[in-house]
């Protein structure tokens, strides 16, 4: 035993030493692990040396920039409303913080102002913390109160509306370390928002108001034809039509064109394998490792991804880098490529006589690819497993 136990001593002196003679149980600190057949690991940080762990930091970090930005709205509209009647929730050094930011009248803020407010909540993650509000002194009714008009209103507003409101405030608690006072609120929240629901959905039936929300599908006829116009642009038609023809084969949602990097679309036989790390549904990227098909369509090449994506890059010039080709397929921000796809979309909407088709251009927008795909694959003649369609358009 005690022999066994020099060896291994001995070998873990030995690996310890290193080439800078540091000593300690994790010889390969800050240079990476090498296993056993050669492959270098993932690094171990020093003590002190920048890597600390921090619990608030992390907990705010857990929810994705991109789901902030889609309630940052939300959360500083409640915030100006609380500022505007001066409620006394409100942290007091908070609201002079707005004050000094605005430098004008209460009376006179609209609710468009009301997102100068968010850089005043970005500094918790940096050590210049700032409380928004008084927790203790938080309630329900001071919560729903800025929504209340909302379920008066002769429309009413979507249910998901209503659940981007709830979940901004949610997200408000979680990163000021106040879960313990959501959680105590949150069921009765659930109890008075979901009655303002079923509220909103009786009136809709008596009134008859038009209950459609959101885009339409686009039926494939017209895919087809707004493919024609996108290609046939001259400076930007070629990236048009490759933005518009992977919405419409992947059946995936804006954000995953956006986000392709030419390292995730393989080629493998007579098709490409593309490949999502992450999606709004898999949040985790468990599913990343399962491509999405796209074959080709020689009979109409201008519903055809392959030959848009080829075309595409032909007519770029940015030089793909060295090595690995880490790069996106569409340059710029994601924000960027978005809206610029949209600019062109409506643009080619705007030469369609889109009355042939019984839509209207408010109706149409980039999600309305993947509600046509989808609708398309599932009542055209050869229809797809339903499993089949969950599992590409989820």
């Amino acid at each position: 035993m005690s022999v066994e136990r020099s060896r291994t001593d001995a070998r873990r002196a030995e690996v310890s030493e290193g080439e800078d003679g540091r000593g300690g149980d994790f010889p390969n600190e800050r240079r990476g692990l090498t296993s056993e057949n050669g492959n270098v690991g993932l690094e171990l940080g020093e003590v002190g040396g920048g890597n600390v762990f921090n619990l608030e930091v992390e907990l705010q970090q857990s929810t994705l920039m991109c789901t902030r930005t889609r309630y940052k709205f939300s959360t500083c509209m409640f915030l100006m409303y609380l500022y505007k009647n001066g409620h006394r929730v409100l942290n007091p050094t908070f609201a002079l913080a707005i004050k000094e930011r605005f430098e004008m009248p209460r009376a006179s803020l609209r609710t468009s102002d009301a997102t100068m407010i968010y850089p005043l909540l970005q500094g918790y993650c940096h050590g210049t913390l700032v409380e928004p509000l008084l927790w203790d002194e938080v309630t329900t009714d001071i919560i729903l109160e800025p929504i209340m008009g909302w379920k008066d209103a002769p429309m009413g507003p979507s249910q998901s509306k209503i659940s981007a409101y709830r979940s901004a405030l949610c997200l408000l608690f979680k990163d000021f370390n106040q879960m313990n006072k959501w959680q105590s609120l949150s069921p009765t929240i659930s109890t008075i928002v979901n009655g303002w629901k079923k509220q909103i959905a009786r009136k809709r039936k008596e009134i008859g108001v038009d209950v459609e929300r959101g885009v339409s599908g686009l039926p494939f006829k017209l895919y087809g034809v707004l493919c024609r116009h996108l290609a046939s642009e001259d400076q930007s038609g070629p990236f048009a039509w490759c933005y518009a023809s992977l919405l419409w084969n992947l059946v995936c949602r804006n954000d995953n064109i956006s986000f392709i990097n030419l390292n995730h679309i393989k080629v493998k036989a007579d098709h490409l394998m593309v490949y999502f790390a992450q999606s709004k549904s898999d949040q985790e990227g468990k599913l990343s490792k399962y491509p999405r098909v796209v074959y080709a369509n020689p009979m109409n090449p201008w519903v055809c991804a392959i030959t848009a994506l080829g075309i595409f890059l032909a007519c770029v010039t940015t030089r793909v880098d060295e090595g690995d080709g880490k790069m996106p397929l569409f340059q710029g921000s994601q924000e960027d490529s978005s809206m610029r796809f949209g600019k062109n979309m409506h643009k080619a909407l705007a030469h369609i006589n889109l009355e042939e088709f019984g839509l209207e251009g408010e109706m149409l927008g980039t999600h309305t690819f993947r509600k046509g795909a989808s609708t398309y694959v599932s009542s055209s003649g050869i229809a797809c497993p339903p499993s089949a369609i969950s599992l590409r358009a989820g």
